[in-house]
């Protein structure tokens, strides 16, 4: 079935969505139409493999187009799918590396600050943001 109402790359990306769905499906011994229950499982297996949101997110557009495209029942159009696409893209989130100003580091800061500026008044000014 070729996706005429999509552009060529998204074409390509819900192909392979529908690739990876059906593999999955084939996995687990499921036949028949899709259920939204195996949409579920499908995204919980997604993101245990580590599956960026927004990848996993394309993925069950492709299975949504795909289905629409064969006039059938669409089961990833319900609220419990949607909230676990909600949750993943939180969960998505990455830790924040930012490590903490610790007093070696302030040390360093401040002493910096004359290669900065020749300034005194502006000196001040970073010392008491620093600190």
């Amino acid at each position: 079935m070729a996706a005429a109402a999509v552009a060529p790359r998204t074409s390509a990306a819900y192909e392979n969505a529908m690739h990876t769905f059906n593999k999955f499906r084939a996995e687990l011994n499921y036949t028949g139409p899709a259920s939204t229950d195996e949409i579920a499982q499908f995204i919980a297996w997604l993101s245990l493999q580590q599956k960026a949101p927004a990848t996993i997110k394309s993925y069950i557009a492709g299975i949504s187009f795909w289905h629409k495209m064969g006039s059938q029942k669409d089961p990833t159009d319900c609220f419990v799918v949607h909230k676990l696409l909600r949750a993943v893209s939180r969960s998505g989130t990455r830790p924040d590396a930012r490590m903490p100003i610790t007093g070696q580091i302030l040390q360093r800061l401040l002493s910096a600050l004359p290669a900065v500026t020749n300034s005194s008044y502006e000196r001040l000014m970073y010392a008491a943001a620093f600190t």
